[in-house]
C-alpha cells in the first residue's frame, strides 16, 4: 500500500493535534498490527491497512468535532443552518426548527473546519 497524499494530510494533522506520535507510514503499521492483535468485542475481526487507515482518519475528524473547545458563535450556526437548510429538511417537506440541531451544526461546522486544515497540509503536499 502507497499513501496518498490526502492520507499523508490526515495523518500529519493528528500528529500536529497530538492523536498519534508521528505520521510516518511504519507507525501506521504498527497501529494497525496492534488493532488487528486486539480483541474486538463489537466490528469486524481484522482490518486491511487501507479499512484500518480510513477508520482511523474517521476517528481524528469526529474526535476533533467532540473535542475541539474552540467556541462556535450563535452568528456561525444561524450562518451555517440558513446556508444549509436542505440538510435539515424531512421528506415531506418540513424543517427541523433550529433549537433541534444546535449541536449537530456544531460537530458539522468543527468536522468541516477539521477537513479545511487537512486540504491545506494536501495543498504544500501537492505543491512539492
Amino acid at each position: 500500500m502507497t499513501l496518498t497524499n490526502i492520507d499523508k494530510a490526515h495523518l500529519k494533522f493528528a500528529a500536529t493535534l497530538g492523536y498519534i506520535d508521528s505520521d510516518d507510514f511504519a507507525h501506521l503499521k504498527q497501529r494497525w498490527a496492534r488493532y488487528n492483535e486486539q480483541e474486538h468485542e463489537f466490528g469486524p475481526e481484522y482490518l486491511s491497512l487501507e479499512a484500518y487507515l480510513e477508520m482511523e482518519k474517521t476517528s481524528f475528524m469526529l474526535f476533533y468535532a467532540r473535542n475541539n473547545a474552540k467556541a462556535i458563535t450563535d452568528e456561525e450556526i444561524i450562518k451555517y443552518y440558513n446556508s444549509n437548510l436542505d440538510l435539515f429538511t424531512r421528506a415531506d417537506g418540513d424543517s427541523f426548527e433550529l433549537p433541534e440541531l444546535v449541536e449537530i451544526i456544531k460537530k458539522r461546522i468543527r468536522e468541516e473546519e477539521y477537513l479545511d486544515n487537512v486540504k491545506r497540509i494536501l495543498l504544500q503536499y501537492e505543491e512539492q
